[in-house]
């Protein structure tokens, strides 16, 4: 099996990290000002941790023997590599398992798409194409020595 971390957008980073420690001061003001009554204001900041943990932390890409598995916090995706048709590179902000939106298209079975963003896009790419001959893979995927000798 192989495993591949998802590359990290640092502004991402920030971004949900600011939200976080705004949603933290806001309940601690609320809990020193009002109390217990202010505990109420520490649901908002729970509920995004929860979330993180959830659905964010950790995501990972792992191609094992017949299946390619999305990890994405306590959930999984698993893709027939017999299914996957064609992998091409993107920056769709669509939501995804990602981290990042120096992203891969994954087209596989009847008109299905994941969007993932590993941090080793050609070892990816590669790892993809030895054991999936029949997809196309964009040759920006690959890596440049590699697309330099198939290039005719």
């Amino acid at each position: 099996m192989l495993s591949f971390r998802s590359k990290i957008d640092l502004w991402l980073v920030a971004v949900l990290g600011l939200a976080t420690v705004v949603a933290i001061s806001v309940a601690v003001a609320a809990t020193v000002s009002a109390g217990v009554a202010g505990l109420a204001a520490w649901f908002t900041p729970v509920v995004m941790l929860v979330v993180f943990r959830a659905l964010v932390w950790p995501i990972r890409y792992d191609i094992e023997a017949e299946h390619l598995a999305v990890h994405f916090g306590f959930a999984r995706k698993r893709i027939a590599l017999s299914e996957i048709t064609r992998l091409t590179p993107s920056r769709n902000p669509l939501s995804s398992p990602a981290l990042s939106l120096d992203r891969i298209r994954i087209d596989y079975g009847d008109r299905k798409w994941v969007l993932i963003s590993p941090a080793d896009r050609s070892g990816f790419a590669t790892a993809i194409q030895e054991r999936v001959p029949g997809a196309a893979i964009d040759e920006r995927l690959l890596p440049a020595a590699k697309s330099a000798r198939t290039a005719p």
